[in-house]
């Protein structure tokens, strides 16, 4: 079974106010996505430390090889939670280029895409489709802190934003997200798509960049803990 969803939220929760239906989890184009690697550094997904040094030790990573072809992230067996997918990138193509993120929830497949923006009409530059729970930028100034705003659990500056009318997509082109880990304060590993059986992760983009790493994508999941 398949299910074909251009950002439309919609479907129900589960079982003590699990997510399982995709649609309900925060879903936005925006900017790189940053991980903290200690009190005053991080890398970005415009960096190869991210992709193989950092992002592997909390998520699985997938590199895609060609055009508008699904790279498989994550393909699990069990019960857990998913908590958040970094979708392909395309740097220096024409703007609007769609990025696919297909999720498979106990054999239910979803596909969802965006297109990629620099939010000036130009080419896209290191802007991905993300799906989950993100914290805000790494650095932004008092002015635009004050104003920031919550959609869904995904913060986006209301100065540089666009949202789109006939969906849920937040386009924020210059706002930079950062990856939560459970290491961060208040984060609960339980914060997205719960799964029963089974769990498979895959991306694709329209138009493949290797620029910027745009090539790489990832997902972060949590299995139950068994005893």
């Amino acid at each position: 079974m398949s299910i074909l969803t251009e950002l439309i939220a919609g479907g129900s929760g589960g079982y003590n106010g699990d997510i399982t239906d995709p649609n309900k989890l925060p879903m936005f184009s925006a900017f790189y996505a940053y991980l903290k690697t200690g009190q005053t550094t991080q890398q970005n997904t415009t960096t190869v430390a991210f992709w193989s040094t950092e992002y592997p030790k909390i998520g699985s990573v997938g590199i895609a090889t060609a055009n508008d072809t699904y790279v498989t992230v994550a393909d699990i067996t069990g019960k857990g939670y998913l908590n958040s997918v970094i979708g392909l990138g395309a740097s220096g193509k024409p703007t609007g280029t769609l990025s696919y993120i297909k999720i498979t929830v106990d054999n239910v497949a979803y596909e969802f895409k965006a297109g990629l923006s620099d939010g000036n009409g130009g080419n896209v530059s290191r802007h991905r489709f993300y799906i989950g729970k993100y914290t805000g930028p790494p650095t932004i100034s008092y002015e635009k802190a004050d104003n920031l705003k919550e959609i869904s659990n995904s913060y986006f500056d209301p100065g540089n934003y666009r949202h789109y009318k006939n969906n849920n997509i937040i386009l924020s082109p210059y706002l930079a997200v950062g990856v939560i880990t459970d290491f961060m304060n208040g984060f609960n590993n339980k914060d997205g798509l719960r799964f029963e059986t089974s769990i498979k992760v895959e991306c694709k983009v329209a138009l493949l960049s290797t620029t910027n790493y745009d090539q790489y994508c990832g997902a972060i999941y949590n299995l139950d803990n068994i005893a």
